[in-house]
């Protein structure tokens, strides 16, 4: 199999590939009636987050290396992010469902990064 896309330097390379693929969230935005019940269900869904990804972190890590690895374990970094879980919350406290107060501020946030014009910046917009 053959894919295309942007070269980051001249000539060749050989090695292991990991393809990212952008995802998109799938659920039918609700008006949530029990609010403590859906920021517990958010709460389960950082702690299994977290879990999954530190699992994928070690099989890079072993696999790869400690620099692939620390790109997830930022990931897991951002979705503890005190001030973005509280943001989260506050939208779940005003009866949105979980997976849209968690789309609504990760755009914020990717707005945010995008904005500044900053290449290094605007990167971690993708790690949104």
């Amino acid at each position: 199999m053959m894919m295309k896309g942007l070269g980051v330097s001249d000539g060749y390379g050989i090695g292991r590939v990991m393809l990212i693929l952008d995802r998109k969230l799938d659920y039918t935005p609700r008006e949530i009636a029990d609010v403590d019940a859906e920021i517990a269900r958010f709460h389960d869904a950082i702690d299994q987050f977290t879990k999954n990804t530190l699992e994928q972190a070690d099989a890079v890590r072993k696999s790869t290396g400690d620099k692939e690895a620390e790109i997830l374990e930022g990931h897991i970094a951002i979705i503890a992010d005190p001030f973005m879980k509280g943001e989260i919350e506050n939208l779940i406290k005003a009866h949105q469902c979980a997976e849209a107060a968690v789309e609504q501020i990760c755009q914020m946030f990717i707005d945010m990064f995008t904005a500044t014009g900053d290449d290094l910046t605007m990167q971690r917009a993708a790690d949104v």
